[in-house]
């Protein structure tokens, strides 16, 4: 990802040139390939390029429309170019070549702040509009690239990273008690809120406007629950999804450079792998080198893969990276070494494991990773609950609610009476609540660890259950899917997950597959005994059978129980004087004993305990790192010294 920046200053004072300087320079490793800025009055954009599509290379931005009238400033892929280049030559325009900042400008010059909803891809930009006086920003509709942005009234600034912000020092730091209480019950808080009470995010789907009147937020696009897709066949299903998966990864492997992807053996990476080889094989012009990435384990063999992803590299003769993480394990490099990260995320643990992934992707030159993130919440995981069940009793359709009943009692093993009350009354119940909370237990009590008064105050026994977003779909079983995808999409940018350098790209998140996955009858994604049925059937002769017909797949967990008493001399002392105990966040005797019995292995709620210790991590690093001090260089990568730049098309 690039990196953006956005201030406004309404009552009409100057644009502070070393703020706007410091946000474009602390970000730096996240656009090693240019730099720009443009001030004018109250107003300044700034941008650090990562050059990954052709249409970029060479591109210093802010790009202006030739006239003066326009500017933008963008984090972004657009993938239904062709498209829009049409429409916008029907309307009188002459276009050669345009970057995908270019379109960016050109579509809000054609329809204004409608702009963002026609645009398909992931991207996050601000627009400053001459003419009105105008600030316009917008998020793509799953949230891939994030935004955030801080606003008291009278000041606007907004940027890609919450670090960039706060190289303004006279926004507030004070922590959000809200964020942090639900990041301990949910493991992610995806919320307008940031660790900051000052500084929000902007939600994925939506647009601000900043004018003189103001702040206004939009909520530009979202899935419909009235878009319904009907066929008489599971062919004619099996053959859309075959088209828009392609038309999700073709989109995903365009890139200036090699392409690099994840490949785990399970069924959401591997099927990613599998259709990029078909779509490279029908049309070769596309390839500019492709490798798989496969974490191995020798030491942690219950987490090992490689005989899975094995299948699929054969299959298509790929070339491979074999990781073998035991050398990077979970933990590693846990304190000093860690970079301070935007936001807290559990993915922290796995430091070591990668900045590796980004040093050798880096040495081979490329800076695109493919992921299968969110298949599991697109298409439903593979141990899905079978909350459907409730539609077809609310919708009084008994003979089919009796046989799929009964279908499903046979595969689940467990009691009728139970397969009702879980996946029928309480769905009916509580048809927002997040999937997996209403029907286990488990899930619904609050951690022993988290302060009792904490808990009281903020509600968590609610918080951990309840919905983020107002129920959108009547079927219990669409809200729960619905939820699960927004869920995901929300917290995803989390920092430098492998590398500032690198791109990771999600497939699944390809908002046509997204609307598609909400729009096709539940039976189609969930069956007794055939998880993500419309994917594993249209993969057939794509996918290695051994691979396609998988029911199962590995965790970390063994790993993690590995890597912790490898390093418990580093997480000893993290228990010991907490700084979550001493906010108030958490009894510390209670998050001690939870982590030493995770450490031999007998965890309770693993899940909510790593999300704790990353949020300890966070705290102490946001707290000893001075804002802009943070080493995050990217050894071997080249900045290009680049002044204020103006670039039309």
């Amino acid at each position: 990802m690039s990196a953006i920046v956005c201030t406004y200053n309404l009552a009409g004072e100057p644009a502070d040139f070393e703020v706007l300087h410091r946000m474009i320079e602390v970000s730096a490793p996240f656009g090693p390939d240019s730099k720009g800025h443009w001030i004018n009055g109250p107003v300044a954009l700034g941008h650090r390029g990562l050059w990954v599509v052709e249409e970029s290379l060479g591109e210093i931005q802010p790009v202006s429309d030739g006239a003066g009238r326009l500017f933008v400033v963008a984090d972004c892929r657009i993938d239904n170019r062709e498209e829009l280049i049409d429409e916008l030559r029907g309307r009188g325009e002459s276009i050669e070549s345009p970057s995908d900042a270019d379109l960016i400008l050109l579509a809000y010059n054609a329809w204004g702040t409608g702009c963002a909803a026609r645009i398909v891809g992931d991207f996050a930009f601000a627009i400053w509009d001459v003419e009105r006086r105008r600030l316009f920003c917008a998020r793509d509709a799953l949230g891939v690239r994030p935004f955030f942005y801080y606003f008291d009234g009278s000041r606007f600034r907004g940027a890609s990273l919450i670090r960039q912000l706060l190289q303004d020092e006279t926004i507030d730091r004070t922590y959000d008690e809200s964020y942090m209480a639900a990041f301990l019950v949910r493991g992610e808080c995806p919320s307008e809120s940031t660790p900051y009470e000052s500084i929000k995010r902007l939600l994925a789907g939506s647009s601000l406007v900043i004018e003189r009147g103001g702040l206004r937020k939009e909520k530009y696009w979202d899935l419909d629950p009235q878009c319904e897709i009907s066929y008489r066949t599971d062919g004619e299903y099996e053959e859309h999804f075959r088209t828009v998966f392609g038309d999700a990864v073709r989109a995903h492997i365009r890139s200036a450079g090699p392409v690099w992807a994840e490949l785990s053996g399970g069924l959401d990476s591997s099927s990613i792998v599998c259709m990029a080889q078909e779509i490279y094989g029908a049309d070769r012009a596309l390839g500019r080198g492709f490798n798989t990435l496969t974490y191995c384990y020798d030491q942690a063999s219950q987490a090992d893969e490689r005989r899975w992803s094995q299948t699929v590299v054969e299959k298509y003769g790929l070339p491979s990276m074999h990781l073998i993480v035991d050398e990077y394990w979970p933990f590693k490099d846990l304190n000093e070494g860690v970079a301070y990260w935007d936001e807290p995320t559990p993915k922290v643990l796995f430091n070591a494991r990668l900045r590796e992934t980004g040093r050798r992707m880096l040495d081979c030159g490329a800076k695109v990773l493919l992921s299968g993130i969110a298949g599991d919440q697109v298409f439903l995981g593979d141990a899905p609950d079978p909350v459907h069940l409730a539609d077809y009793l609310r919708g009084f359709q008994l003979r089919r609610f009796v046989r799929e009943l009964v279908s499903w009692q046979k595969q689940l093993k467990v009691p009728m009476s139970e397969v009702i009350v879980d996946n029928c009354v309480k769905p009916l119940l509580n048809p927002n609540t997040l999937m997996g909370y209403t029907m286990n237990a488990k899930y619904r009590r609050i951690p022993k660890w988290i302060d009792s008064d904490l808990a009281e105050r903020r509600n968590l026994q609610k918080v951990g259950a309840q919905a983020f977003l107002p129920r959108r779909y009547k079927s219990p079983a669409a809200q729960q899917q619905y939820l699960g995808i927004m869920r995901t999409s929300a917290p995803l940018v989390k920092g430098p997950l492998i590398s500032p350098a690198i791109e990771a790209r999600y497939p699944f998140l390809y908002r046509p597959l997204v609307e598609f996955a909400m729009a096709i009858p539940m039976e189609q994604k969930v069956r007794p005994g055939d998880p993500r049925s419309v994917l594993r059937r249209a993969m057939v002769g794509i996918l290695p059978e051994q691979v396609r017909t998988r029911k199962t797949k590995a965790g970390p967990d063994q790993a993690i129980y590995l890597g912790m008493n490898r390093e418990w001399s580093r997480i000893e002392p993290l228990l010991k004087s907490s700084r979550l105990a001493s906010l108030g966040y958490i009894d510390s005797r209670e998050f001690r004993h939870a982590v030493e019995s995770t450490r031999i292995g007998y965890p309770d709620n693993i899940h909510l305990m790593l999300a704790a210790l990353s949020l300890e991590i966070w705290i102490r690093g946001a707290e000893r790192a001075e804002p802009g001090t943070e080493s995050l260089a990217v050894p071997g990568v080249p900045v290009a010294s680049i002044g204020a730049g103006r670039r039309s098309y």
